[in-house]
């Protein structure tokens, strides 16, 4: 910067002189913001678009094109900080995959009360527990034909992990107090923030299950590695106020980390 009135600054920092780096930078000189990184033909080959209302920059749209190569399959396992967006991706695996109008069933598993995991997810007969006066379904009954979408599925307890992996390899499930399993077609997807291959060497996780479930696996980048999808999260929320943001606005968003990534810009 030559002393310009309208100044220059590189990820928020105000420069004078000459500035070198070789990381990707946000630049904001005046009321211009450019995002500069060291080689734009991934972003030239998957240009940013919007599916279904949501903008897919290169990085994620590197991320659907590997959902949609799973979705011929029956399994897909989903890698991710919070609020990256794990079950949007588990719903396109859902919509890309043969039976799109089947049920699509989602469950936190880490919300799931101690003790009753069992029933929940392979259901339970009438008189199984006290107050059990009819026949309960479980998700893995209510998703049968369509997807079950388990999130958090590392925080399972051994003993259902072991049901789990019965469920996935014979495709099917004993309710609790029942005699015989029940037959089920259900397409699978897990997911996670945690790292599943140190569970397994804690012993929290069953190895068996990890190779049951593991592959294949994507993995979705933090919004802070998709900065170029940031000014277009921006203007809608903006928009949809009836203004127009501010470059120093757009440079303080491109600048933030953004811990709780997507889900910080969420606004009701």
């Amino acid at each position: 910067d030559l002393g310009s009135r309208n100044g220059t600054a590189v990820e928020g920092t105000p420069i004078s002189g000459e500035f070198r780096t070789g990381e990707r930078a946000t630049v904001r000189v005046g009321d211009t913001v450019a995002w500069l990184v060291p080689d734009v033909l991934p972003y030239a080959e998957r240009p940013l678009r919007v599916d279904d209302g949501r903008v897919i920059g290169a990085s994620t749209g590197a991320v659907m094109e590997q959902i949609r190569q799973a979705a011929s399959g029956a399994l897909l396992h989903i890698t991710g900080s919070s609020g990256t967006g794990k079950e949007l991706a588990a719903r396109a695996f859902h919509a890309m995959g043969p039976h799109p109008r089947g049920p699509f069933v989602a469950i936190n598993c880490a919300a799931i009360p101690e003790g009753v995991a069992e029933r929940v997810l392979f259901g339970a007969r009438k008189g199984a527990y006290s107050g059990a006066d009819r026949d309960q379904p479980g998700h893995f009954q209510e998703a049968d034909g369509g997807t079950l979408f388990l999130d958090e599925v590392g925080e399972l307890s051994l003993e259902v992990q072991a049901k789990l992996l019965r469920a996935l390899e014979y495709r099917e499930v004993i309710a609790v107090g029942a005699s015989k399993p029940q037959t089920v077609d259900v397409r699978f997807c897990s997911a996670t923030h945690r790292d599943l291959r140190e569970r397994v060497a804690d012993r929290r996780f069953r190895e068996d299950l990890y190779f049951r479930i593991g592959r294949p696996v994507v993995s979705l980048p933090p919004l802070r590695d998709r900065r170029e999808e940031i000014p277009w999260l921006i203007e809608k929320q903006i928009s949809a106020q009836g203004m127009k943001p501010h470059a120093s606005l757009v440079e303080a968003c491109l600048t933030r980390p953004w811990p709780g990534n997507v889900r910080e810009f969420l606004v009701e």
